[in-house]
């Protein structure tokens, strides 16, 4: 088969499914332009007793057993954290480093802190741009995203009437059965549509996927732009994020966050305009949860700095020329999975 792709989406990935195997997920940069040859494995579900109920009130179930299915003590992470922002075609900044992160727990109220250890930055803007495109607040962000424990305007129990929630799928991911619960808002007023992933047993969120609704993107989407030149118009088109979760001894922690941000600029008076495209991505890598303690106070990174800003100040030669820099179209959760492997085989 062929299929056809706009050149704003050859950086997303294509999933390959089919009923009896696993699926497998591609970037779409990474495929040749003919003669690619997709090897599906195969899968055996052995189907248990399921009891389906009705969506909104999995969730709700789901939502009453945080308390027992998340982390209850501080936990120190060590992250990748990496930006990638393009214009029009072509990447004008990537920035990346290894993050400290002291994470407060679920219940506990206060705010997480990143301190930053390593930082790269390549950038490729030219002398006669008159717009340049900053991320502030990046890794803190992707922290927000634990929506598990900021639920705001998506999970927050006094919101839930206001979305209608719809059973669209029961599924495997990792092994274990989930719902899928698909969301959109009743009112205009809301911003989200999305889905959320419970796995069948503990009844624990182990993913969510969300954005703004198509209807409100273009003028919600305006409250996340900070600062501009009088004289351009800018327009965002798409804002969306993910988060992801992983099972450990009966808990489960946060694993992987994704902020992505289009965003159209025209300039007044000038016939052409630019697309500006960000992604944002933080993998947690290792996890400590004994004896974790706050960072000293000079150690932590303000929350409203801009990252690709503050990566050249911890940039370290020696160790990005022994670390594998990954490349801006690469999954980073599947690049540093083979770095993993091939430093234990050193």
């Amino acid at each position: 088969f062929s299929i056809k792709i706009p050149n704003e989406l050859v950086d997303r990935n294509l999933v390959f499914s089919n009923i009896g195997y696993e699926s497998f997920e591609a970037g779409i940069l990474s495929l040749k332009e003919n003669e690619n040859e997709i090897r599906l494995k195969p899968t055996i579900i052995i189907m248990e007793e399921l009891v389906v109920r009705e969506a909104s009130n999995i969730l709700r179930t789901a939502l009453s057993r945080i308390p027992e299915n998340y982390p209850i003590n501080p936990e120190l992470l060590t992250t990748f954290y990496r930006e990638v922002i393009k214009k029009n075609n072509g990447y004008v900044d990537i920035s990346q480093g290894v993050l400290e992160v002291f994470k407060l727990p679920i219940q506990k109220q206060g705010r997480d802190q990143i301190k930053i250890n390593k930082g790269f930055r390549s950038k490729d803007y030219k002398a006669q741009d008159t717009l340049v495109f900053k991320l502030m607040g990046g890794p803190y962000t992707m922290l927000l995203l634990d929506i598990v424990k900021n639920p705001g305007h998506l999970l927050a129990r006094d919101i839930l009437e206001y979305y209608d929630y719809e059973l669209s799928d029961i599924l495997t991911l990792d092994g274990k059965r989930h719902f899928e619960i698909s969301f959109k808002p009743k009112d205009k007023l809301l911003l989200y549509t999305g889905k959320i992933y419970i796995e069948e047993k503990t009844l624990a969120i182990s993913e969510i996927k969300f954005g703004y609704a198509d209807e409100v993107v273009k003028e919600a989407g305006k409250t996340l732009i900070k600062d501009k030149p009088r004289l351009a118009k800018l327009t965002p088109l798409q804002v969306s994020y993910e988060v992801k979760y992983r099972e450990f001894k009966g808990r489960w922690y946060l694993y992987y966050a994704k902020n992505e941000l289009k965003i159209k600029c025209n300039w007044r008076k000038k016939l052409f305009n630019s697309t500006f495209h960000s992604v944002s991505e933080m993998v947690i890598t290792d996890r400590y949860l004994m004896g974790v303690q706050p960072f000293e106070k000079n150690e932590i990174a303000k929350s409203e700095m801009v990252f690709s800003e503050e990566a050249a100040k911890y940039y370290d030669g020696s160790f990005w020329e022994n670390y594998t820099i990954i490349k801006p179209e690469d999954d980073i959760r599947d690049a540093l999975e083979k770095i993993k492997v091939k430093k234990e085989k050193q």
